[in-house]
């Protein structure tokens, strides 16, 4: 904490393994957050930017699955795009009014 905001690491424990590693600056969230599952493997990373959103990648018992990109325009996300483990875009999603269309 800097002046009282979250500023840097923040990690959260449950029995004493880490479930979540979250990086904040001004109290916002920035850069990349990891989440894990209860056994400690990793489940997901989200990359933000200054509470927006950005990316992500999922795992599945600790593996690599795909990865997620957003795009967004005045804070609402107007376009997602999947992507496999490989890298190969397969699907594309669009949004207006953050409702799917």
């Amino acid at each position: 904490y800097i002046q009282g905001k979250k500023n840097g690491s923040q990690k959260k424990y449950i029995k004493n393994i880490v479930v979540a590693d979250e990086n904040f600056e001004s109290d916002i969230p920035h850069g990349t957050q990891r989440y894990y599952t209860g056994d400690g493997k990793i489940s997901a990373h989200y990359f933000l930017n200054k509470g927006n959103p950005d990316s992500a990648r999922f795992f599945r018992n600790g593996s690599y699955q795909y990865y997620k990109q957003e795009n967004y325009s005045d804070k609402k996300v107007v376009e997602v795009r999947n992507y496999n483990t490989s890298g190969k875009l397969i699907s594309i999603e669009r949004y207006r009014n953050d409702l799917k269309h």
